[in-house]
């Protein structure tokens, strides 16, 4: 099937893009019919249908070998260097593969949750996040406003993985910011 050979040449992708499909195998018809066709083949349990993918029914990527060692690898090496993490550039020299398979590793690890990317090409682990909110925790028990300098020395990071960082808290509500500081949001 399409989603098999799909599958085949993007291993780690959960599923393939709806609009995608629907243009190149369906353009004949309106997206009326097309989801109708979809909700079909999901009631008989074919495939699952999601906002802007199609999957089989049931599947799960799986990585192989040469896939499960860049994600381990880039693990291990965002857990080793928590606030100070490698540039993605590095991380695909010392794996030596190419920018496609290196945007499937990481689209796949941010999608998993093992990973969460920032401004730019900026990753951390998870592990490194939630140290980080756990560090502001114990400073926030005693201090009510945070600077970005503060939370600089206190992560033992440059401004370019603090300032990212601390907007990633405000994004998720963990601090909010007023001003040039951030409180500890409710």
């Amino acid at each position: 099937s399409t989603l098999s050979q799909y599958y085949i040449k993007y291993p780690l992708r959960t599923g393939y893009p709806k609009e995608d499909m629907r243009s190149k195998f369906f353009s004949n018809i309106n997206s009326k019919a097309f989801n109708a066709i979809l909700k079909n083949l999901e009631e008989q349990q074919y495939l699952v249908s999601r906002s802007n993918e199609i999957s089989l029914f049931n599947y799960i990527p799986i990585p192989g070998k040469k896939e499960e060692r860049a994600i381990n690898y880039t693990i291990d090496i965002l857990n080793q260097q928590l606030f100070n993490p490698p540039s993605i550039e590095e991380i695909q020299n010392d794996l030596n593969i190419n920018n496609a398979d290196m945007a499937e590793v990481l689209n796949y690890m941010v999608n998993k949750g093992q990973i969460i990317k920032l401004e730019g090409d900026i990753y951390f682990s998870k592990i490194a996040i939630e140290e980080g909110k756990r560090i502001l925790e114990e400073y926030f028990k005693e201090n009510k406003e945070l600077s970005l300098a503060t939370a600089r020395d206190l992560l033992k990071t440059s401004r370019k993985y603090a300032l990212p960082l601390v907007e990633y808290y405000d994004r998720i509500r963990f601090t909010r910011r007023i001003g040039d500081m951030r409180i500890k949001a409710k």
